[in-house]
């Protein structure tokens, strides 16, 4: 009995022509292929079927052009060999560097939210953003990957478009490339260029003899050992504050930059941004799952294109054919229908099987459902072509698989032998299992 999963219409039409002539049957083909709507470019519609017509060596340039057999697909071009920059993959002349399907190598698929990146498959970043050891980061803010992944600003500088800059606070400038105090530093006091005297303390950017009340002496600096970082607590040198920290009361706490959050995680205490941080999306400690990113503070999946991401957590589906979301997230089908062009209906579909009793099967062979739906046949008979028939009359090159006359060159639930069940998206050709989305060019 053939399964409900999709099946290529090639294969399905050649098993039931070959059935129809061993058994003596009429020439009437079987209908056509299952409707797999509008295809995702850069793929187009040939005979029902999805494919890339620059690559596909069945339909290469053009639907139905296919290639010799000693040929290969370059480019829409039937050609002897791949161009310089490509590679043979069944006939395909593919970039292994960024073919999605083949990435690195011939036949290996990133899998769904991933995109393939100098021959690697990596987290599919959205618009704006680069994936940094798999992380969606801000290249232009981001300290750690500031302009480039793996480039971290030193202590105390920001990323500031690309470029690591001082990271001064109010009221403080740049003089000579450093963060000055100009309020309290007796180099600078007041401005870049004024200096104090020997015996001169800066305080509020004047030079004066003494300090103001709640400001202490530090070296001829007025210090506010409440909230300077740099004298926290005391005008000892140990008393300043680490990078990234501010002094609040006297003692010395890590300040993260607007648009951070202080996360305490096993890795240690970080500022981290949870609107885009995988790890720390929405709330510290909060993990995105594997090909998932972080989205205004929400883990999505990112998903290819003609997929929709649906449910929590978010799953890539196919709102075409998915009976749990049909035609919109959310939407399931009744029990005994089936998802069609993002429709729930009784029709099976793949057009060569019959719902019965909310099953899909082919009355061709179902010795159960035997030319139509509760036709059972009689112990010891096979059902062949929708009839009835002994054992000892069926086809030579059929054979009985649980009851069933069945022709194990083709059919994907006894591929080569019985009860051997080919994956999902796979076929039967010449008694093997073959990929169906690389043997017949439908992309993932």
């Amino acid at each position: 009995m053939l399964s409900a999963r999709f099946s290529s219409p090639f294969l399905l039409s050649l098993l039931l022509t070959l059935s129809f002539a061993a058994l003596g049957c009429g020439e009437d083909g079987p209908g056509p292929g299952p409707d797999l709507g509008p295809c995702v470019m850069p793929t187009q519609d040939c005979s029902g079927t999805c494919v890339d017509t620059d690559v596909d060596p069945n339909n290469c340039g053009a639907c139905g052009n296919a290639c010799a057999g000693d040929e290969v697909c370059d480019r829409g071009t039937c050609a002897s060999s791949c161009s310089d920059t490509l590679d043979d993959c069944d006939g395909s002349c593919v970039d292994l560097f960024i073919d999605s399907n083949n990435c690195g190598t011939c036949g290996t698929a990133c899998g769904i939210g991933e995109r393939c990146r100098v021959g690697e498959c990596v987290v599919n970043c959205q618009t704006g953003r680069d994936e940094c050891d798999g992380v969606c980061v801000d290249l232009d803010t981001d300290r750690e990957n500031c302009g480039g992944c793996g480039t971290v600003c030193p202590g105390g500088e920001i990323c500031d478009r690309g470029l690591c800059e001082p990271n001064c606070a109010e009221g403080i400038e740049i003089c000579g490339g450093v963060c000055t105090d100009v309020l309290n530093d007796p180099t600078s006091c007041g401005d870049c260029e004024t200096a104090c005297g020997d015996e001169e303390v800066c305080a509020m950017g004047t030079c004066a003899q003494f300090c103001p009340a709640g400001l202490s002496d530090c070296d001829g600096s007025c210090r506010n050992l409440m909230t300077d970082r740099n004298f926290c607590g005391s005008c000892e040198l140990t008393a300043v504050c680490p990078p990234g920290s501010v002094c609040e009361g006297g003692f010395c706490t890590l300040n993260c930059q607007d648009g951070l959050t202080l996360c305490m995680n096993p890795e240690g205490t970080q500022c981290r941004n949870l609107l885009t941080d995988t790890n720390n999306c929405g709330a510290c400690g909060t993990a995105c799952p594997g090909g998932q990113v972080c989205v205004d503070g929400a883990c999505e999946a990112s998903c290819l294109p003609g997929l929709e991401a649906c449910g929590t957590p978010p799953l890539c589906v196919d709102t075409d054919l998915d009976e749990g979301n049909c035609g919109t997230c959310g939407t399931a089908c009744a029990a005994g229908e089936f998802c069609v062009a993002g429709v729930c209906g009784t029709a099976c579909e793949n057009p060569d099987e019959t719902n019965c009793s909310g099953v899909c099967v082919d009355t061709d062979a179902d010795i159960a459902n035997c030319g139509a739906c509760g036709a059972a046949c009689a112990a010891g008979q096979l059902c062949a072509v929708g009839a009835c028939v002994d054992e000892v009359h069926s086809p030579a090159h059929f054979d009985v698989c649980s009851g069933v006359c069945v022709d194990t060159r083709f059919d994907i639930d006894n591929c080569g032998s019985c009860g051997f069940e080919c994956a999902a998206r796979q076929g039967c050709r010449g008694g093997e299992c073959v990929d169906f989305a690389m043997d017949m060019g439908v992309e993932e």
